[in-house]
């Protein structure tokens, strides 16, 4: 990174500095769909910070495998001087899309604010059930982007346990039904007399059961054949 000159001969826009010095919030919006400035950049980005992730978030070990995105990181951002009315000064890192804006913005240079930024350990996601990225509210966060997501994966987990209960409890008594018909002088086939003895498991589900091989059809004695005949 250069400290710029090019920004003496054009003026910077000041809602930039204001929305770069959160990087964080800047490249959070950039992961996730919604802006279409972004679209471009999305995949590519989100395949550098899963890249990140797979190494610990060390970004050394990441340029040592990835050697190219070192190179487009160091040209594609630039150290800017940014003097307040007050007197104060302070270095903001701009992106080059910033600047060239007859471009849109390239994701390693988005990748760059991320990894510049102080408070990048705070990057979660994407979240387990909704898969966006999300800035942690404690560092401990790390599978739901905030209280709604996490209480509607909860919600859906135990759902998905209930129905394997009752599923599980629907295939036990079809099971025991079969094998009390093969001693039964009804003309019902087992499926239709199993269905009138358990009124909650119909034909289709026993048909499903049998083709997924999760039930296996009773056999049918050769005196009860007869008897049906």
């Amino acid at each position: 990174m250069v400290l710029s000159v090019i920004m003496r001969r054009r003026k910077l826009d000041h809602s930039i500095p204001a929305t770069l010095i959160g990087g964080l919030e800047y490249v959070l919006e950039a992961l996730n769909e919604g802006n279409s400035l972004f679209t471009t950049a999305r995949e590519r980005l989100r395949f550098l910070v899963a890249e990140w992730e797979k190494v610990d978030r060390n970004l050394y070990q990441m340029l040592c495998k990835y050697p190219e995105i070192g190179s487009r990181l160091r040209q594609g951002l630039i150290l800017y001087l940014d003097v307040s009315q007050d007197g104060n000064a302070r270095f903001l890192i701009i992106p080059l899309d910033h600047i060239l804006g007859d471009r849109p913005p390239v994701a390693e240079e988005l990748f760059g604010l991320l990894v510049a930024d102080s408070r990048s350990c705070r990057l979660g996601g994407p979240c387990d059930r909704c898969g966006r990225y999300y800035i942690k509210k404690r560092l401990d966060q790390k599978r739901y982007c905030g209280r709604r997501c996490a209480h509607l994966a909860s919600a859906t987990k135990a759902t998905i346990n209930r129905l394997r209960k009752e599923r599980a409890d629907r295939l036990r008594r079809a099971n025991k039904a079969a094998q009390e018909w093969s001693g039964t002088r009804t003309k019902l086939d087992w499926k239709h007399w199993v269905s009138r003895d358990q009124p909650d498991i119909t034909p289709k589900f026993l048909t499903r059961a049998v083709n997924k091989g999760k039930l296996c059809p009773p056999e049918v004695p050769a005196q009860s054949a007869q008897r049906r005949k």
